[in-house]
């Protein structure tokens, strides 16, 4: 937690029972077995390994058989010519296309997982790369490129979708447009669509810093009263997304991105509290590339915590007001 990303190289070793061992050190648990229909990067659903093995997700472009009880393909979901999306660049000037800034789960579990470990088991040697940036710089940064209308970002609480079809803004940030709904969590207080509602402005749990938390799959957006009295206003789809984006650009800027090129053996550990990241778009979509995802989940006392006292009140008064049951852990797999 204070880092907020670490990397191992040379796990090759590893077998996928020794990264689900991995993954329970950890204070939460990895995803139950009923989250399969939860959705990877990009918003394509993801495959997982049989039981005992179904904490991990497999990612990438592939076609498998029998590859330790999992028979499936993938054509990966980062291909800007498939999946338009943003672009990002770092202080040296390198860029990316087929970036999409997000947190793991935020528009399709609640609550969103906590933790995320990823092993490279098959890249290309010219990457690609995946890209992080730190929230609690991004929190930090200066908020020169708000509108004098803009609302305090720690009085916001932004609700997100897996919508059907989208396009990402070209900042990668959040989204241009979008149509439709995969998501069936319980929104909780979110009446203007199915989805999640988060806490734009975080307190880290453990070390207690402030964070930004957020993804790119932007619905919309709730304004409270510093005093505790409410809603101040709504912010729609457009407002929102834009909105979103403004808070975030600084905490994208080049000389805060970090560029990790993936080589086979290497495992990442990240928090979803305290960083962002992005998948980018490989040099040939095609070629063959398979990773290894499990996403620790958090309990609901574990869920991202508001940094101002007004928004948690808000969200734990709208919260309790929903029978247990209806709290979804997981979106329900696409209609056939």
């Amino acid at each position: 937690y204070q880092r907020g990303l670490v990397v191992v190289e040379g796990q090759a070793h590893l077998s996928p029972a020794d990264e689900v061992r991995v993954a329970r050190a950890f204070t939460h648990m990895p995803d139950p077995p009923g989250v399969a229909g939860s959705y990877a990067g990009g918003s394509a659903a993801q495959l997982k390994l049989p039981s005992p093995l179904d904490p991990i997700a497999v990612m990438g472009t592939f076609a498998v058989r029998d590859y330790h009880g999992l028979s499936g393909e993938s054509r990966g979901v980062y291909d800007p010519g498939l999946w338009p999306a943003g672009h990002a660049e770092d202080v040296s000037g390198r860029s990316w296309r087929g970036v999409a800034w997000h947190t793991d789960g935020l528009a399709d579990t609640n609550p969103p997982p906590d933790i995320t470990t990823m092993r490279c088991i098959v890249t290309p040697e010219d990457g690609p790369e995946t890209l992080f940036v730190c929230s609690r710089a991004g929190a930090d940064s200066p908020r020169d490129c708000l509108l004098p209308d803009d609302p305090d970002p720690d009085l916001v609480v932004v609700h997100y979708r897996v919508p059907l079809e989208k396009r990402v803004r070209e900042d990668g940030l959040a989204l241009a447009w979008a149509t439709g709904s995969k998501s069936a969590v319980s929104s909780d207080i979110n009446e203007h669509g199915a989805g999640t509602a988060v806490p734009l402005v975080i307190r880290g749990r453990v070390t207690g810093d402030r964070a930004l938390c957020s993804t790119y799959l932007v619905d919309s957006a709730r304004v409270l009263r510093a005093d505790g009295s409410g809603v101040e206003r709504f912010l729609d789809f457009a407002q929102a997304n834009a909105y979103v984006a403004r808070v975030w650009g600084p905490g994208v800027a080049p000389e805060r991105v970090y560029a990790h090129r993936w080589r086979a053996g290497d495992m990442a550990i990240w928090s979803n509290r305290l960083t962002l990241h992005t998948a980018t778009s490989p040099a040939d979509p095609a070629a063959e590339r398979i990773h290894h995802r499990i996403r620790m989940r958090s309990s609901h006392e574990h869920a991202p915590r508001a940094w101002h006292h007004v928004v948690q009140v808000y969200i734990d008064a709208a919260t309790d007001a929903v029978a247990p049951a209806t709290r979804e852990v997981a979106a329900a797999p696409p209609s056939p």
